[in-house]
């Protein structure tokens, strides 16, 4: 498999089938795809594979994660679904101590690819916990937030294995 599709797949466990609950802002979900995030889409006829070319497209390429070392293009890849991609290259950047300007360029794929994968997975998951904590939601979606973030550097981990 892909890092892609590694990574995809992650999150389409993750994230399930069609969902409509009235407290998630995205409101009408499918596959993750909100509809807010999409608010010209069918949700409700979307398929799985027209949520993976989605995901590629407006996350994965958006946020460089081709460029990234596979165990951290995974956590970057959740998170911009999760929380945003720009969120997701500032917690990125952060957990690089480089400027988080919110887009992953040379300076911050350069400390990417440069760090030990160990401590991107363990600083990148705290900030990702810790913003999950401070953010507005938190009472009603936190404990699944944080169980995703903590088995997303568990694939991650598993993801440096298998390249090493």
């Amino acid at each position: 498999m892909t890092a892609f599709e590694h990574a995809v797949a992650f999150v389409l466990d993750h994230e399930g089938g069609l969902v409509e609950n009235p407290v998630d802002p995205g409101g009408l979900t499918n596959h993750g795809i909100s509809q807010r995030a999409y608010p010209t889409l069918d949700i409700r006829a979307l398929t799985r594979e027209q949520a993976t070319e989605l995901y590629r497209v407006d996350y994965w390429l958006a946020c460089r994660c081709n460029d990234l070392p596979p165990a951290v293009a995974i956590l970057v890849f959740d998170a911009a679904v999760n929380q945003g991609s720009a969120t997701a290259a500032k917690l990125l950047q952060r957990a690089l101590d480089v400027s988080d300007d919110g887009v992953i360029g040379p300076a911050t794929l350069a400390r990417a690819n440069a760090a030990p994968i160990d401590m991107v997975v363990v600083r990148f998951t705290s900030r990702r916990i810790q913003r999950y904590v401070e953010g507005r939601g938190y009472v009603t979606f936190g404990a699944g937030w944080i169980t995703r973030a903590l088995e997303c550097a568990l694939a991650a981990h598993d993801l440096a294995r298998e390249a090493s």
